[in-house]
């Protein structure tokens, strides 16, 4: 037997996510409870092969053995209810944004609105414009700064007239610092990074 796990169901880059290829995987065992263990990152696009080993179900690619099924019990004691109260307070101190992992605006534009990324954490609305694809595409392939700019902006002023996303509020960090600390710049884009190498202490 063989599957294919598709690029539509992707997860971390250049492999599947791995609950869904587990899920693809425990189809195939005779039992109410799977355990399904990954050996390797799931390959996308390609058969891999489905074979009955000693009581186990196996996923492999060539030799290699992506992952293991196996009829399991599963003991589950949940926890009890949280008070409503509590959920609301939580939620209260829940950071409800995102910020990116570096200081450029591909952390912006090319996660947020690449139709390529569409289903990772950065375009979780799932947007699609070819337009925009091309200079996104453009502006990662230059040095060129001004080119650059013009390019992602060029891409803004289009997202932001198809509405991919609906821009909610814009937090106001505040940093509380001692007085004696000197040299912290802030950085509007990567918000509690600090330029360590450039502060120092009075």
């Amino acid at each position: 037997m063989e599957i294919v796990l598709s690029r539509r169901y992707r997860g971390p880059l250049g492999s599947a996510n791995g609950g869904y290829a587990c899920g693809r995987l425990a189809a195939f065992v005779d039992a109410g409870e799977v355990e399904v263990t990954l050996r390797l990152p799931p390959p996308l696009d390609r058969p891999l092969v489905v074979e009955r080993a000693d009581g186990r179900v196996l996923l492999l690619d060539g030799a290699a053995l992506v992952a293991e099924a196996r009829p399991a019990l599963v003991e589950v004691d949940p926890p009890a209810a949280v008070a409503l109260a509590d959920a609301e307070a939580a939620r209260e101190r829940h950071v409800r944004d995102w910020s990116p992992d570096f200081a450029d605006p591909y952390m912006f534009m090319n996660y947020w609105f690449a139709s390529d990324k569409k289903g990772l954490p950065g375009n979780r609305s799932f947007y699609s414009n070819p337009e925009v694809d091309a200079l996104l595409k453009k502006a990662v392939s230059t040095t060129n700064q001004a080119e650059r700019t013009a390019d992602y902006q060029q891409a803004q002023n289009i997202v932001i007239n198809d509405a991919a996303y609906v821009y909610l509020f814009q937090k106001n960090y505040q940093v509380a610092m001692n007085k004696s600390v000197k040299g912290y710049v802030f950085n509007p884009m990567l918000e509690q990074i600090f330029n360590i190498a450039t502060m120092h202490k009075e």
